[in-house]
């Protein structure tokens, strides 16, 4: 799994638990796959919520709101936000478990 597309289609499927929570995916954007620095931007609404899920220039990054909830300062049993995009297929489910504990956390915050 190395094209963004796919990388792209494995990290909605493992935030899949955000439409169960009301929260359906809104937007898909491909962002210059042609370059090692591509990547993608998935942004989920409803319920009063915004979730970005964003993977640019090997960085990942998922805010709701205005609360990031993985990312260069949040970024719990990893030691920073920055993957290959080898390493973020073979972590994505963790990290969607990651933001969806804080999610929860934060729920009353978003």
């Amino acid at each position: 799994m190395n094209t963004i597309e796919q990388l792209a289609e494995a990290t909605e499927s493992a935030f899949a638990f955000l439409p169960k929570l009301g929260t359906p995916l809104h937007e898909r954007r491909i962002l210059f796959p042609e370059s090692f620095k591509g990547g993608f931007s998935l942004n989920f609404s409803g319920n009063g919520q915004a979730i970005t899920v964003e993977y640019l220039d090997m960085q990942f990054e998922v805010r709701a709101g205005d609360i990031e909830l993985f990312g260069s300062t949040v970024h719990p049993g990893f030691s920073g936000n920055m993957f290959s995009r080898e390493h973020l297929a073979e972590h994505i489910s963790t990290l969607a478990s990651v933001a969806e504990a804080l999610l929860v956390k934060h729920a009353g915050a978003v």
